[in-house]
């Protein structure tokens, strides 16, 4: 797996905390890498699972 650099912001955004999640890497062929990997489908099942957490949190 490409080495990557991960910053994870949380700012107040209309009274609610907004998370900005962002990945830089080195190289352009280090991007390309983890995108044929299928990491946007894997990242956009983890923040969905984060969320359904979240959501059942909130509704105890």
């Amino acid at each position: 797996m490409p080495e990557a650099r991960v910053t994870l912001e949380f700012v107040e955004h209309d009274g609610k905390t907004k998370l900005i999640s962002r990945t830089q890497y080195a190289m352009e062929e280090a991007l390309k890498s983890v995108l044929d990997m299928g990491v946007i489908q894997g990242i956009t099942e983890t923040w969905d699972q984060l969320a359904d957490f979240l959501a059942e949190l909130q509704s105890k």
